[in-house]
């Protein structure tokens, strides 16, 4: 069942963006972990999770691929 979910291929990237926040890891860890569907804290060096960007009502804004790096 869970094979389905995942699909290897290429991805047309006209339509991305890429947000870098700079700054204390603590305090960008906080702003994101309020804004996003899935747990950053969960993230580790050079590793992606699936992600929505929510509005401040909480509705979804944009899928996201969340990635930390070092």
């Amino acid at each position: 069942m869970l094979k389905n979910l995942i699909k290897t291929g290429s991805i047309d990237l006209d339509t991305y963006e890429v947000l870098k926040l700079n700054g204390d890891i603590d305090k960008v860890e906080a702003l994101l972990q309020g804004q996003v569907t899935s747990d950053i804290s969960e993230l580790a060096n050079n590793n992606a999770q699936m992600s929505c960007l929510l509005d401040h009502k909480g509705f979804i804004q944009a899928e996201i691929l969340a990635e930390a790096k070092a």
